[in-house]
């Protein structure tokens, strides 16, 4: 059986390499009674780092698009 654990981390990149690593959460999805607590908890992060990232859009430039990046297209 594989451990199937997933932590929740955050930390204040503004900080750089003096960064305080706050731990709030180990999800295990092993856990059968848990699976769908532990799908939603983590469904609500990604969400809410998704929501803040396109709120900080305007902070970030556009990569370049290299037409020949697929070079099997």
């Amino acid at each position: 059986m594989y451990n199937t654990h997933v932590f929740l981390l955050t930390v204040d990149s503004s900080k750089g390499d003096d960064a305080y690593v706050s731990y709030h959460l180990d999800i295990n999805f092993a856990d059968n009674y848990q699976s769908v607590w532990n799908a939603l908890t983590v469904a609500a992060v990604v969400c809410l780092a998704r929501d803040d990232m396109m709120l900080r859009l305007d902070d970030f430039k556009p990569a370049p698009a290299d037409i020949l990046s697929d070079p099997d297209a």
